[in-house]
């Protein structure tokens, strides 16, 4: 009885692909013929029918040239809903881009975005169609570049820079963000006029625009430095926090680059938001030794009552090496932080400081909670001239001696 049932199944599985592969031959005869309500129709259904309209895509691309707007329309329709299976025609797809239907045009860009990758040998027709005069085609083409990767956005990139500037905020988005996808390339290549564009940008009316503006200018890195001022400008008085996050973290990206900027930067660290602190103190220690006319302010926020600004302060004033010796004694305050990270971040800076308050210290550090604290500590003195305070010498050689014996 199993093998009955069993049976059955495969003899109704056949009997559907062979009705699908009928109806998929009797659609495709259909598009030939002459009423064009009629080739519109049968279009439309071989694209709702998948991989079976495969035996017949040449006839659906066919009708991609057919004298009817409709037809056209809805052959471009069908390659959207097919998907790779229109991969073979995808050359007429772009042709199609050109064609004095919007809607034929727009169909069309829209296969071209669903093919990703695939698409990117017709990324030319692509950029011509950045310029269409239908705001659905120019953002569909935007599109269509965040999804074929990084090099066709990159050889096209002058074009969308000038797409940050479009009339309709939806395709500044999309160009944005294809862009974006192909920041990593451009840094190499990114010159004044790709970035001014970005900078330009950055005080778009659409806040997504201007924070993806500015995510592109931190991913091309120290090239971006000329526009940092924009950066600034946007950490310090965009109303929108997520905007001047990114442009503080752009500005971290930059790094050293950013140091005409400094002075202003500094004012991000009294943001009222969390992760605009976090992002202008991550900047200041990617800036490095440069930043040192701001230790203060970093040692400052060492003590502030955010575990994480805490935390990133510490990380941060470890970049200053020496240059953080003036503001010792209020770094060596965090000593008595209640995370461990703090503490252990505090001895390091400490250790590279090296100045006369440095060794009393680290002394009080010899009795943390944490042994790693402590072997940093007791290591930190050993380098130091003289090795240890005097009062301090029998705790640090006990150290010492537990520290090797462990």
């Amino acid at each position: 009885s199993h093998l009955c049932v069993n049976s059955c199944l495969v003899w109704r599985k056949n009997c559907d692909m062979w009705n699908l592969a009928f109806r998929a031959a009797s659609l495709a005869e259909a598009l030939r013929d002459g009423n064009a309500r009629v080739r519109a129709a049968a279009a439309r259904e071989l694209g709702k029918m998948g991989y079976a309209a495969a035996p017949h895509i040449r006839e659906l691309a066919t009708a991609l040239k057919d004298v009817d707007a409709l037809v056209r329309w809805s052959a471009a329709e069908a390659h959207l809903m097919l998907g790779d299976v229109a991969l073979p025609h995808a050359g007429l797809l772009a042709a199609s881009l050109r064609d004095s239907d919007e809607g034929v045009r727009l169909a069309a860009a829209g296969a071209l975005r669903c093919m990703g990758h695939s698409a990117a040998p017709y990324a030319g027709a692509l950029a011509q169609a950045l310029g269409d005069s239908d705001a659905c085609v120019r953002w569909t083409a935007a599109e269509a570049f965040g999804m074929m990767g990084s090099g066709a956005a990159t050889r096209h990139a002058e074009v969308l820079a000038v797409c940050l500037s479009d009339p309709d905020a939806a395709v500044r988005r999309a160009a944005a963000k294809a862009l974006l996808a192909a920041a990593g390339a451009l840094q190499p290549m990114c010159g004044g006029a790709h970035t001014k564009g970005l900078a330009q940008a950055m005080q778009d009316e659409d806040p997504w625009v201007r924070g993806t503006a500015a995510q592109v200018l931190g991913a091309v890195g120290s090239d971006a430095a000329p526009d940092a001022a924009a950066l600034v400008q946007a950490t310090l008085s965009d109303k929108d926090v997520w905007v001047r996050t990114v442009a503080a973290d752009a500005l971290r990206s930059i790094g050293p680059a950013a140091v005409p900027h400094i002075a202003v930067l500094a004012d991000a660290l009294a943001d009222e938001s969390l992760d605009v602190r976090m992002a202008a103190v991550a900047a200041f220690g990617a800036i490095g030794p440069l930043a040192a006319p701001h230790g203060a302010d970093l040692a400052r926020l060492c003590l502030d009552s955010e575990l994480p600004l805490r935390r990133a302060a510490a990380s941060a004033l470890r970049t200053l090496g020496a240059a953080a010796a003036p503001h010792s004694s209020l770094i060596a305050e965090a000593l008595a932080d209640d995370d461990v990270r703090v503490r252990r971040s505090v001895v390091a800076i400490l250790a590279a400081v090296g100045d006369a308050a440095s060794p009393r210290a680290l002394a009080l550090a010899l009795r943390d909670s944490d042994a790693r604290v402590r072997r940093a500590a007791s290591k930190a003195l050993q380098r130091l001239e003289p090795p240890a305070l005097p009062h301090e010498s029998e705790v640090l050689g006990d150290i010492v001696r537990r520290e090797s014996d462990s």
